[in-house]
């Protein structure tokens, strides 16, 4: 029930109405004698009523306490009076009151005023609150809005409405509206009038044609989007019209902007390099930009869309799935990089960012991103790592190959000083005596030692020495025989020789045993089951990628080769072990192998060849061995024969060499042959003694790698005293090294460490010949 505040001031009465009240079912917060009272009341009870007597004591009866109550709250008020004259009455309805109840009035009385003015406060309050929200809505809009009459004059107009035509509210309303609303491009070139009409007789929503412009007050055209409706009453009756008028100007600037914005979007899309597209989840493109479109290798976007991308463009169908998981994952990707297959089929890298686009409810649209060509790259990252491959190799070569020449070099001066040493004893006997064939067998082994270092010394590519005119095909031919001793019985070995090939550079010996190396690594690879080891020779052109993916690419020259190639059909190799095949003394048999391969490969290096393998487990390995072709004007090799016979000689030699057995070793030697002898133990020394006795000396044996002086040095300033003087370089290392060295100027003759005195004889003897 309600809360009701009782104004009166005779307390028999306010106790008897609030008897009443209580019975029923109000409360009564207070009881007011005085109307100044009134308001304090009000304030601290909050009342939903006030019953109030018009007479009261004090300044102040009801309807004055009611006119002051009106200014601050909105509570309904029933006036009690028993007697009420016209000017009181008067008085009385300018405050509004809810009601009236004369006394003495029924309790039932009481109640029936009270119902009905609480009722009343409340449907006006509400249809107040209704008609303060209309206006203020129809206010605060930014559409202009103006009302009229059945007969067309202006009855209500909002500021919007105002602004836009610019008339005063004051000047519009009771107006005509074809005064007020000017406007150009109505359909069938109606008047304002004519369509307000139409409106209110067919009771339907007008609305104006595109490019449709008000003329305002001032004469300015405004582009107007707008609309005629009809304004019924509470009982369904049309009353007037409604014209609801919205200024397009920003509008037509902002689609002005869109569609410069898209104009300029879709410019930057179609010059960006890189791709754009839209997906659907199964893969179905709908959306390319140019750039994309020229990627794969397509003429059209409609080409293109007819592609499914797990299908027709992923080179590999499981990554375009991975794809969409992490899209669902994560809602996006980040440079997933993979491989995608153009329309001529040629496969390209690329890196992709994507997102997955989704409606308010989550659920995927389609697929956007950026599609970037980064071939190139994978290129340039593939070769950086080839050519780092290369280098680490290279260098590792190089580092094996100095150790390796290294100790080559110094192996051989001390098989130098074993073997002529023997054969300084065995000049001294008989043959017939059984202590010379004893020497006879030092001498073979101190040979046998010296193919060690010769492997050495190919390893570290300074080993070659007899440089002939060399067809493949013929070497082969000439040691087949030995090569089909050298494989094991079970294996059938096959020669497919083409015949005429032209010639290669290089030493026979030297390319003999890189052959026989690997058909003998061939068999091995074949072990005890039965197979087959192909022999073929030809020849073909080489150009740089070819040759870039050989072992030994060092710098080869784009040209004609002639190779051997040699097959088996054994256990093949896995990726490790290939990546070490080349290693000394590496091997996946057992311990203790020689240099093997890495001599084979020290030789083809010597030669500037190059070497190819391809292997795979269980089915078997392929090398390929090539060599630049060379074109000789004549064939001459060089032979140098061994005879065991002592040759006799005079004169002086100069010999120059550091190691003093060495020195020794020769000058006894050279003295049993008749020769006087000068020794010296470096260049600088050599070159004083030289300087001292140059008239007297025939000849100067010459040591290469030597302290303070090397023999490169000495032997140039020895030249220089006398230019006819023959020298005769003696080294550990290969004839090419030392020659190299000398540019094939003063120089006579070169003999390899170790030598015997036989061997060293027959050197000097064939210079000392040639001479005169």
């Amino acid at each position: 029930m309600s809360k009701i505040l009782i104004v009166e001031d005779e307390g028999i009465v306010a106790q008897g109405i609030r008897n009443k009240l209580e019975n029923l079912g109000h409360s009564v917060p207070a009881v007011v004698s005085f109307g100044e009272e009134v308001i304090t009341h009000v304030e601290d009870t909050q009342p939903d009523l006030i019953l109030m007597d018009i007479k009261l004591e004090g300044k102040m009866d009801g309807i004055h306490a009611a006119k002051q109550l009106r200014k601050s709250h909105d509570i309904p008020i029933v006036y009690l009076t028993a007697y009420a004259d016209d000017d009181t009455l008067k008085r009385a309805k300018l405050t509004e009151p809810a009601g009236y109840l004369l006394k003495p009035y029924e309790e039932r009385d009481l109640s029936t005023i009270i119902e009905i003015a609480l009722y009343k406060h409340s449907m006006e309050s509400k249809l107040r609150k209704s008609e303060r929200w209309l206006s203020t809505t129809l206010k605060s809009i930014g559409d202009a809005v103006l009302a009229a009459d059945i007969k067309g004059n202006v009855v209500y107009v909002n500021p919007a409405a105002e602004a836009l035509t610019g008339w005063k509210h004051n000047d519009i309303i009771g107006k005509s509206l074809e005064d007020i609303l000017v406007i150009e491009n109505l359909d069938d070139n109606e008047t304002i009038q004519e369509i307000a009409d139409r409106v209110l007789r067919e009771e339907v929503t007008n609305r104006f044609t595109e490019k449709t412009f008000l003329i305002n007050r001032s004469g300015e055209k405004v582009p107007i989007a707008d609309c005629c409706a009809p304004i019924n009453d509470d009982e369904g009756n049309i009353v007037g019209t409604v014209f609801i008028l919205q200024d397009i100007t920003r509008q037509e600037d902002v689609e002005r902007e869109m569609q410069d914005l898209l104009e300029r979007y879709q410019s930057l899309c179609n010059n960006l390099t890189i791709g754009l597209y839209r997906t659907t989840q199964d893969g179905k493109i709908i959306l390319a930009n140019p750039a994309m479109v020229k990627m794969l290798g397509y003429d059209t976007f409609e080409d293109l869309s007819e592609r499914n991308l797990e299908d027709d463009l992923y080179e590999l169908g499981y990554e375009r799935k991975k794809y969409e998981e992490m899209l669902e994952e994560n809602g996006e990707i980040r440079d997933f990089e993979t491989t995608l297959k153009r329309k001529d089929g040629e496969i390209i890298y690329v890196r992709e960012n994507a997102k997955a686009i989704k409606d308010r409810n989550g659920k995927v649209l389609y697929y956007e991103g950026t599609l970037e060509d980064i071939t190139e790259n994978v290129r340039l990252k593939l070769e950086r790592e080839k050519i780092d491959a290369k280098i680490k190799q290279i260098e590792k070569l190089e580092s094996l190959s100095v150790l390796a020449g290294g100790i080559a070099h110094d192996f051989n001066n001390s098989l130098q000083a074993i073997l002529g040493n023997t054969g300084l004893a065995m000049m001294n006997m008989s043959s017939v005596s059984p202590e010379y064939e004893r020497l006879k067998q030092v001498e073979k082994s101190t040979f046998r030692a010296a193919e060690l270092t010769k492997q050495m010394l190919a390893y570290s590519g300074k080993g070659m020495f007899v440089v002939s005119a060399i067809d493949l095909s013929q070497l082969i031919t000439e040691i087949s025989q030995f090569l089909k001793d050298t494989v094991s019985n079970n294996i059938d070995l096959k020669l497919n020789l083409q015949s005429n090939l032209p010639f290669m550079e290089g030493d026979s010996s030297q390319i003999r045993q890189v052959i026989t190396q690997l058909v003998e690594n061939a068999s091995e690879a074949i072990e005890e089951k039965s197979g087959v080891i192909t022999v073929s020779t030809g020849v073909m052109e080489c150009n740089s990628k070819y040759l870039s993916s050989t072992y030994l690419d060092d710098d080869l020259k784009d040209g004609t080769y002639t190779y051997v190639e040699i097959t088996d059909n054994g256990c093949g190799m896995n990726t490790e072990i290939l990546s070490r095949v080349f290693d000394p003394f590496y091997s996946t048999k057992f311990v203790g192998r020689s240099l093997g391969l890495a001599a084979v490969l020290g030789i083809i290096r010597g030669h500037n060849g190059a070497v190819g393998v391809s292997s795979e487990p269980d089915i078997g390995t392929t090398f390929k061995v090539l060599f630049p072709v060379k074109v000789f004007s004549a064939i001459e090799k060089k032979e140098e024969t061994q005879n065991d016979d002592i040759w006799h000689g005079s004169g002086t030699v100069l010999v120059v060499d550091d190691e003093v057995a060495i020195r020794n070793l020769v000058r006894l030697v050279l003295e049993k042959a008749g020769y006087t002898v000068l020794t010296a133990s470096n260049g600088r020394e050599g070159v004083d003694v030289f300087r001292k006795h140059s008239d007297d000396i025939r000849l100067v044996l010459m040591d290469f790698t030597m302290p303070k002086m090397n023999g490169e040095e000495a032997s140039i300033e020895i030249v220089k005293i006398r230019k006819d003087i023959p020298v005769i370089l003696s080294s550990g290392y290969g004839e090419d090294m030392a020659t190299d060295c000398f540019g094939g100027e003063g120089l006579s003759g070169f003999i390899q460490k170790p030598y015997s005195p036989s061997i060293l004889l027959n050197k000097i003897r064939s210079v000392l010949n040639k001479q005169g």
